[in-house]
């Protein structure tokens, strides 16, 4: 018997005992997707390296975090993303890691050729906030 896409994709959530906020939405204003065959080859570059937990942790993190090179860009850019969201109406409000993460993942890949990936897309059983 055929069904739409959506009371499939709702029959499995419900099955899983997964909530909808578990669904693979992708947050408001990401990125444009940029298929150039630089951006596949350092996708592929970010799936190869993996992701790391913290210590008392179960949260998945890209394993690019632990570059210390790449941890000075990152608090640069943070920084700046923050300055840049302060007049975002989600601003500190629920929701509005995703447009932050979604910033930073943006200027992580124009500047310096790095695709960060972030705890929402690695945690796809995780409704993060």
């Amino acid at each position: 018997m055929w069904q739409p896409v959506s009371t499939v994709c709702v029959s499995v959530s419900v099955l899983l005992g997964l909530s909808a906020c578990n669904s693979a939405i992708e947050p408001p204003h990401a990125p444009t997707p940029d298929r150039s065959a630089e951006r596949r080859a350092a996708e592929l570059e970010a799936e190869q390296r993996g992701t790391y937990t913290r210590e008392g942790s179960s949260i998945e993190l890209d394993a690019i975090e632990l570059d210390p090179e790449f941890q000075l860009w990152v608090a640069a850019i943070d920084q700046e993303v923050d300055e840049t969201l302060k007049t975002h109406p989600r601003y500190n409000k629920l929701g509005y890691c995703h447009f932050f993460w979604a910033e930073r993942q943006q200027l992580l890949w124009e500047r310096h050729g790095i695709v960060w990936r972030p705890p929402s897309e690695l945690n796809w059983n995780v409704c993060f906030d």
